[in-house]
């Protein structure tokens, strides 16, 4: 009985948001039902884990064991939910797979929705940890699509959530041609829910329409990436935008893959010398970016020299050095000091911009020179790429004696 009001106090916590308070309350439930379980099995005669027994028992004492299984690994899935709430990814792993182990012993349908709920989780903290990490996420979602095309019909979509996240770990375990084929299934799956729904509802009402938009816009991005690295640029660029309108219309302006896409069709049209789609791209980022977090904020300030650097290759250069000098004092106000290689970075290409727009070289050359002096102070190795890049920017600079001077002062403090 006290496990059980421990279990709705827990649930109380959850409900008014105080994770911390449900996480402890659920940890002494898992206590007290470990030890009523450990008290019943010795009684039977059972012995063991948890998750496996010794000799055979009667039908009623297996029916016994498997409910304890079961709440024991209700409680244990309630904490791994919590961590994951928590962004404690790791934390997380350790019950989750617990409630698994405990659920594959209790059911005797391995097939059965509790155990591929569990596998899904797992597989989006695997996913989250990367690293030797997306191997097993790989498998969770594998098992979890054999499961569902087994059960479920075709088109499903549960389906196609979870081929996205077999197409998203095999893309970071280096194939991406399976991930390709993996998540333009997925998208063959959502397309067909939502012209199925299409006469009923509209992007934006209904829950399970939202949840087919959204999956299809994953399947979108999961071959878009795969494309990029396959230089089909504007193949990829087509599948970002898609992406973009259905997450912008459902999820909203602010939500963080909104900025996600953006960045990613930004990236794509500049690098395919798309500067002015480029530029819009990246300045609607910075405004998203600023509603979310504020204006002072780092990630407003890497969009903006962004901006910069666009209106730099359309020859506008006043409009560059404007959105740089934004982003240089955005940078210094979020960060609390100068001394950090973005400052440094922005410094270069106000440097750079001042040189093409034909200003006073000497404030190029002292921008140039204030770039590698924080580079220094940040302890930037001399050799590194954007350090060179500044001395070969101050080396092309046709400065005066004076300045030349200054440059080959700074050169050998770094080296």
């Amino acid at each position: 009985v006290t496990a059980d009001v421990l279990q709705n106090l827990a649930l109380l916590h959850l409900k008014t948001e105080d994770f911390e308070k449900a996480l402890d309350t659920y940890t002494q439930c898992l206590s007290l039902r470990k030890r009523c379980f450990r008290h019943w099995a010795k009684s039977a005669g059972i012995t063991g884990t948890f998750d496996s027994e010794s000799a055979p028992k009667s039908q009623q004492t297996i029916q016994t064991l498997n409910h304890g299984r079961l709440e024991l690994a209700d409680v244990l899935n309630n904490i791994g939910q919590i961590h994951l709430k928590l962004g404690r990814l790791q934390d997380s792993i350790k019950p989750l797979t617990g409630a698994l182990e405990l659920r594959r012993a209790a059911l005797p349908d391995p097939n059965h929705f509790l155990i591929t709920s569990l596998l899904e989780s797992l597989g989006l903290v695997y996913s989250e940890l990367g690293g030797d990490k997306y191997q097993d996420a790989y498998e969770c979602f594998e098992e979890v699509v054999f499961v569902k095309k087994t059960m479920l019909n075709p088109d499903h979509l549960e389906i196609a959530e979870a081929l996205n996240g077999m197409a998203g770990a095999l893309y970071k375990l280096g194939q991406p041609d399976e991930s390709l084929s993996l998540s333009q299934e997925a998208e063959t799956i959502c397309r067909t829910n939502i012209v199925r729904d299409e006469g009923e509802h509209v992007i934006g009402g209904d829950q399970f329409h939202n949840l087919a938009v959204v999956s299809l816009s994953t399947a979108l991005e999961n071959q878009s990436r795969v494309l990029v690295q396959k230089e089909m640029y504007q193949e990829a660029k087509r599948g970002y935008q898609e992406a973009l309108h259905y997450r912008f219309k459902v999820l909203g302006e602010r939500h963080p893959s909104v900025a996600t896409c953006l960045s990613k069709v930004a990236s794509i049209c500049f690098t395919i010398r798309e500067y002015d789609e480029a530029r819009k791209a990246y300045r609607e980022l910075a405004r998203v970016r600023e509603l979310v977090v504020g204006r002072h904020h780092v990630s407003v300030a890497e969009a903006m020299n962004n901006v910069g650097l666009c209106f730099g290759e359309l020859g506008d250069y006043f409009q560059a050095r404007f959105y740089h000098s934004e982003a240089l004092k955005i940078f210094k106000m979020a960060l609390g000091t100068e001394c950090h290689q973005s400052v440094a970075e922005t410094m270069n290409y106000l440097g750079m911009t001042v040189k093409k727009e034909g200003g006073k070289r000497y404030e190029a050359v002292e921008y140039f020179t204030n770039a590698l002096r924080i580079y220094r102070d940040c302890g930037v190795d001399p050799q590194d790429p954007n350090v060179l890049s500044v001395i070969r920017n101050m080396t092309n600079s046709k400065q005066s004696s004076a300045s030349s001077s200054s440059m080959n002062e700074m050169a050998l403090v770094l080296r």
